[in-house]
């Protein structure tokens, strides 16, 4: 004795799929397949200048802190983009 499987209608709803975590197209997924490839940030002079311009402004433009200004600059740009 056969028995025959009834055929899907038209209507019917698909079962959803049962989905893996650990699978990822055919191959296991790792901490290496996992991380994505991070941006190398460089800080360029422009912008280090310009945030010490306005920082100099800031405080009322003092005289003899070119050094000071860079260096608050170039800190608070890299902790922005967390280089520090």
């Amino acid at each position: 004795m056969t028995v025959k499987m009834p055929s899907a209608t038209k209507n019917a709803t698909p079962r959803a799929k049962s989905v893996d975590p650990t699978v990822n197209r055919g191959k296991q997924v790792t901490a290496a397949t996992e991380q994505r490839p991070t941006a190398t940030v460089v800080l360029s002079h422009t912008q280090i200048q310009d945030r010490a311009e306005a920082l100099w402004l800031s405080k009322g433009c003092p005289g003899n802190q070119d050094e000071k200004m860079w260096l608050e600059a170039e800190a608070q740009l890299k902790a922005e983009y967390g280089l520090t």
